[in-house]
């Protein structure tokens, strides 16, 4: 119930929300382009702007999703353990082989979560510290 009372709350401003969140989307997309190992995806008719999504052209992705995590950037998969459906363990009765396709686009996506209290200083924070650890990684490895 109180998941659904903020859920009303937030439905009288959601235009004004939605707008925020492109925004950061947008600044977060303008200051990544051009990184390299950072591939943004570019945001096509219908899609929201609603999080930055971009693939991750570096080895080891999800160690790097999770090194991101580590130093502050919340994101889909370093953070919140995003991981294909077919291999949760809410999916194991069911006799289909793993999607290795989902599993791909999984390990390669870098979905940086913000929220409507990130002002443009965290978020030029996160995108430093992508910048940053995106050299230091294709260095390493």
């Amino acid at each position: 119930e109180p998941l659904a009372a903020i859920a009303h709350a937030n439905l009288a401003r959601f235009d004004q929300l939605l707008a925020r969140r492109q925004y950061q989307t947008s600044l977060l997309s303008t200051l990544l382009a051009g990184v390299p190992g950072i591939g943004i995806l570019t945001y096509g008719q219908g899609w929201n702007g609603y999080a930055l999504l971009a693939r991750i052209g570096l080895r080891r992705p999800r160690e790097f999703c999770e090194r991101l995590a580590a130093l502050g950037v919340a994101n889909s998969v370093g953070t919140y353990r995003l991981t294909p459906c077919d291999q949760r363990p809410m999916f194991a009765g069911f006799s289909r082989a793993p999607c290795p396709a989902a599993a791909t686009f999984i390990e390669s996506l870098l979905a940086v979560v913000v929220t409507e209290h990130d002002d443009d200083e965290r978020i030029h924070r996160y995108a430093d510290i992508i910048s940053q650890e995106a050299a230091r990684w294709a260095d390493l490895y």
